[in-house]
């Protein structure tokens, strides 16, 4: 569908970048068609038949509050955890609420867990893509976030969101303070 209403527009995109383009935006319809009115506009100068680039991609288009928690808790799980705190201090200065923050970071790591916790049975990646309902492209994502996590720092690491959540629902702890320690530990 996407492609096609850029074709009707003059401009082409290869499937790898229409691809990227969908991770970074969501699957909204609704917020990928004003993603692709930007990006029209952006190449208007452009020739008719011209491709959009991934640069016109990184450029132009917002990302979801979804991708950028997945970007940070990939710097964090990566060991940059500098990064993910100066990653989280933007989401903040976003007005992105804490708590939805959270409950991102609790649903990445639920994600990653139950993708060890299959491969470690042996299930190949056509069953772990139906067992989690999960498309293949979030899958390779989700494999290379996780390439150096065990089983184990992935549970206690749910464990330690689940302590976060309940100190800041019994009022012992800010939920800004919660995320931040969160990614600082």
């Amino acid at each position: 569908w996407a492609r096609d209403y850029l074709r009707k527009n003059g401009r082409n995109i290869d499937g790898r970048v229409l691809n990227d383009l969908a991770e970074m935006t969501g699957y909204d319809m609704q917020n990928l068609m004003t993603e692709l009115e930007k990006l029209i506009s952006y190449t208007a100068d452009r020739p008719a038949g011209a491709a959009i680039t991934g640069d016109d991609v990184e450029s132009i288009c917002s990302r979801t509050l979804n991708d950028r928690v997945f970007e940070m808790m990939s710097r964090k799980l990566q060991g940059q955890t500098a990064k993910a705190l100066e990653m989280l201090e933007e989401l903040f200065a976003l007005r992105n609420p804490p708590m939805r923050i959270l409950y991102i970071i609790v649903r990445q790591y639920g994600q990653a867990y139950t993708l060890k916790d299959l491969q470690r049975a042996g299930m190949n990646d056509a069953q772990i893509m139906d067992r989690m309902q999960i498309r293949d492209w979030l899958l390779r994502k989700l494999k290379d976030q996780t390439r150096n996590c065990s089983l184990t720092e992935l549970r206690e690491r749910l464990e330690q969101c689940a302590e976060m959540e309940t100190r800041v629902k019994n009022g012992d702890m800010s939920d800004r303070l919660a995320v931040e320690i969160l990614i600082a530990n």
